[in-house]
């Protein structure tokens, strides 16, 4: 499986009343998501609420493991976590958006796909001052397939 092989996808997600949609992708070829090579995958996140409240990404979460050719896992990487450095957190609703890039590192050599689990963590204005909030978490996960060495050597020999 590889969510990004048309070059990017877009999901919605759902955190209590929030709609978020994210789109996903990398400038780097999926031809050259070899094991050690680093990868980047981007995100822009935007989100509306239902009672049109006020919303905003008070923390990202990103979760990555390494899986073989049978999906059996081969490594865990360090979590990312991108906490608001603002309060009461990035504000995200059209025509306001949250982006940024996750640098998959080298991988084993076995690796042949990287899991990314994105947890969101979005805050609810429940008041009209936005003084007081309800937190909701949406979790998505986005599988990128890793080419093996021998696989990209032997695409390159027939181009």
């Amino acid at each position: 499986m590889n969510d990004l092989a048309s070059g990017s996808t877009e999901r919605t997600l759902t955190a209590g009343s929030a709609t978020l949609t994210v789109t996903y992708w990398s400038e780097l070829d999926m031809s050259q998501w070899t094991p050690d090579a680093s990868k980047p995958v981007s995100l822009s996140l935007t989100a509306t609420s239902a009672e049109g409240n006020p919303l905003f990404l008070s923390r990202l979460q990103v979760v990555s493991s390494a899986r073989d050719g049978a999906g059996e896992l081969v490594e865990s990487l360090p979590d990312l976590v991108d906490d608001a450095t603002v309060s009461p957190g990035y504000t995200i609703e059209d025509p306001y958006s949250y982006s940024t890039t996750v640098l998959v590192p080298a991988l084993p050599a076995e690796a042949r796909s990287v899991q990314l689990t994105f947890s969101y963590e979005v805050l609810v204005a429940t008041d009209d001052d936005a003084e007081t909030f309800s937190k909701q978490t949406a979790t998505d996960t986005v599988t990128v397939a890793v080419v093996g060495v021998d696989d990209a050597a032997g695409d390159a020999a027939t181009d």
